[in-house]
């Protein structure tokens, strides 16, 4: 980033729709990464946390690794134009299913809600249906 130049945070709307509805984790990479690049977009922890809705000292308490999980990370990801934490993920499995979702995500909110109301429809229809046992082929 130039020297000098302020960076103007994405719309409030876009940031805001980035609030997680669970806690996610950071880690001390990132939170240098995160007081960098806000410090470098010349936007103060008072601005920020208005912009994500909290107050000042949850910034810089997040920033310190005071708290080091928060609902407001991703939010707080959107508006400095940063990648989110990275967060391990112990099976293969859903490091799919989460790449999928970004996909989806990236071609449209719509696309994600509709694949995962099928998804869920189709969850709740294998957990109120009993499994049948498989039949034998006759030789």
């Amino acid at each position: 980033m130039a020297k000098g130049v302020r960076i103007e945070p994405p719309p409030m709307r876009a940031i805001r729709a980035a609030i997680a509805e669970v806690e996610f984790p950071t880690n001390p990479e990132w939170r240098v990464l995160m007081r960098e690049t806000r410090k470098a977009m010349k936007v103060s922890q008072a601005e920020l946390a208005r912009l994500v809705g909290v107050n000042q000292s949850t910034i810089s308490d997040i920033e310190s690794g005071v708290i080091p999980i928060s609902k407001v990370i991703p939010a707080i990801a959107v508006a400095l134009y940063i990648p989110p934490p990275f967060v391990p993920i112990e099976h293969r499995i859903l490091e799919r299913w989460l790449r999928a979702g970004q996909n989806l995500l990236a071609e449209g909110e719509d696309h994600l809600e509709a694949a995962l109301r099928f998804l869920e429809s189709q969850a709740q229809l294998l957990h109120t249906t009993k499994p049948t046992k498989p039949v034998k082929p006759e030789k």
